[in-house]
């Protein structure tokens, strides 16, 4: 069976549905990755964006086929090394837009209803009139 190193945390469904067909082989510490991975016999590599992919790393993983690269960039990889050796390189650059665009909106409903001034004032038991008002988003978008 082929074996998979994953890097980086994976939804659980995602890795559910690798481990049908490899044997997943984790390894959070980026320092140790390399070595892991060779000692796995990894023929790909599930990485975040800190460990960083050079020709050097390659040689050192000579069954290593694949990385994959959770989100936009793969700037953390050598894709020329990699596709001089061989080993595909990919991304998911769509993967995270709907949760970008709901911890966008999220940030914006939080400094409009001050959540930082609320959560000071509730502990230091602040009565809130002592803040400025709170913005109300409807008047500013739909305006």
């Amino acid at each position: 069976m082929h074996s998979v190193l994953i890097q980086t945390p994976l939804h659980s469904d995602g890795l559910q549905i690798l481990s049908r067909k490899f044997q997943i082989v984790h390894c959070t510490d980026r320092s140790a990755a390399t070595g892991v991975a060779r000692g796995a016999n990894a023929t790909a590599a599930i990485i975040g964006g800190q460990w960083q992919i050079t020709a050097s790393v390659l040689e050192q993983i000579p069954t290593l086929l694949a990385i994959g690269r959770p989100g936009i960039g793969v700037d953390n990889i050598d894709v020329e090394a990699a596709t001089m050796a061989g080993v595909a390189v990919v991304n998911t650059p769509d993967g995270p837009t709907i949760s970008t665009a709901e911890h966008t909106l999220s940030l914006i409903l939080a400094l409009a209803k001050r959540h930082k001034a609320a959560a000071r004032q509730l502990a230091h038991r602040i009565a809130p009139q002592t803040e400025p008002l709170l913005l109300e988003l409807r008047a500013r978008c739909w305006a």
